[in-house]
């Protein structure tokens, strides 16, 4: 049995973060485990002031923003 199956690695794009996922990798490559990358995007504004009017803006910014992550996330596998 593996030490370790699954390996998940939070990830906000920093120099910090991707060294964490050099690090994750290496020991995924040695131990032959899965590895998941996980980010999270910032809502905004806050859901509590949301308006009808700033919904379409609201709902943009973040298909803009999960588009941007996800292009970050593949450029990273």
């Amino acid at each position: 049995m593996a030490l370790c199956s699954r390996i998940l690695v939070p990830i906000d794009f920093s120099e910090h973060s991707t060294e964490a996922l050099r690090q994750a990798r290496e020991i995924a490559g040695r131990f032959n485990a899965e590895l998941h990358l996980v980010t999270v995007v910032e809502p905004w504004p806050p859901a509590a002031s949301m308006t009808a009017e700033l919904y379409p803006l609201y709902r943009d910014y973040v298909l803009q923003e999960q588009a941007r992550a996800t292009t970050q996330l593949n450029e990273l596998v």
